[in-house]
């Protein structure tokens, strides 16, 4: 009778983290999405530094999503993250749309695969 407690125990914990996981991964998926919304136009001189504080939020989160999200999303959203602060640097408008579209498909792809299912907890 011990080990089915204990085994309910573990799989009430284990619940637990992948819904901690789960809350964690869409907050830092609404937080990335509400600074690209906030993004100034590429002709605003606070453009470079909104890019750029937007890549120093994201990779404070890097280590910690890494823990559950593959490594071929984080550095995606990494990359975009880092084009989107170069283009606009540069002034490049084709770039920055490019690269601010192509880093909301990361976060979503992001926020895709580790939402709570069925399929993504087997």
């Amino acid at each position: 009778m011990k080990a089915f407690w204990i085994s309910l125990i573990l799989l009430v914990c284990l619940l637990g983290g992948v819904a901690g996981n789960y809350i964690y991964i869409n907050d830092v998926f609404t937080r990335m999405n509400a600074s690209l919304d906030r993004l100034p136009d590429l002709d605003s001189p606070d453009c470079e530094a909104a890019c750029a504080a937007l890549l120093e939020a994201w990779k404070k989160h890097t280590d910690t999503v890494g823990l559950s999200v593959c490594f071929n999303i984080v550095d995606r959203v990494s990359e975009q993250a880092e084009t989107l602060r170069v283009c606009a640097a540069c002034g490049d408008r084709f770039g920055f749309e490019v690269a601010r579209s192509l880093l909301r498909d990361a976060l979503e792809d992001m926020r895709r695969l580790e939402r709570f299912s069925i399929e993504n907890l087997l």
